[in-house]
């Protein structure tokens, strides 16, 4: 049986402990049970456990391209640690942004009301952020499946658009959503996809200079 490192439980417990202590603070502050940060919101609100169910296989989706991206910027860092690996970690960071914006309602309701950031400062950022990472790794993203990328991209786009105020009455239905769930998907197989094939290609990299020894 293999020992585990003091450090691991350090960094395991460590920032659950936290966590639950923030939640703690919280609860007592806004007047609510403990439970209300603990249980699962379908249980809280006493409706069938299938309520949203499509927007959380959306999270995970994201939280698969992240973990993908950041799985394979560790296997190639010592072997590549040029331009590939700034891509992953990029890829991992953008991602993580996402996850982040569609599990909290981060444009829709946290910035909005908490932030005191207005929803369309939001998209801006987007339309800043998104450019400029398609512009620095072109060269990475081209030499993927780059179909499923921009597939994601357009996808995700139509789902911004509809979601426009007055812009459509589907804005808040089908279409925004379902056009969301379709462009996630795509997002997570092109970066899933993207991190199988540099990890493969990686020992091959790394054993061109032991054969021409």
């Amino acid at each position: 049986m293999k020992r585990t490192p003091r450090s691991v439980y350090v960094l395991v417990l460590g920032p659950a402990l936290g966590l639950l202590a923030a939640i703690a603070i919280a609860a007592r502050r806004q007047g609510h049970a403990f439970g209300f940060y603990l249980r699962d919101p379908t249980a809280i609100a006493r409706i069938s456990p299938l309520a949203g169910v499509v927007s959380q296989i959306g999270a995970l989706l994201w939280f698969a391209a992240v973990v993908a991206s950041l799985i394979s910027a560790s296997v190639v860092r010592r072997r590549d640690p040029g331009s590939r690996i700034r891509f992953q970690i990029a890829s991992a960071l953008l991602s993580l942004i996402l996850l982040v914006d569609d599990l909290f309602q981060g444009h829709e309701v946290f910035a909005p009301h908490v932030l005191h950031i207005g929803e369309h400062a939001v998209y801006e950022f987007y339309a800043i952020a998104v450019p400029l990472y398609l512009i620095v790794f072109r060269r990475e993203i081209l030499a993927q499946e780059t179909v499923l990328i921009a597939l994601a991209l357009f996808l995700l786009g139509l789902s911004m658009v509809v979601d426009i105020p007055n812009f459509t009455s589907y804005g808040s239905g089908l279409l925004e959503d379902g056009f969301k769930f379709l462009g996630i998907a795509c997002w997570a197989a092109f970066y899933v996809r993207t991190a199988i094939h540099q990890m493969s290609e990686a020992p091959e990299t790394a054993a061109i200079p032991a054969a021409a020894g």
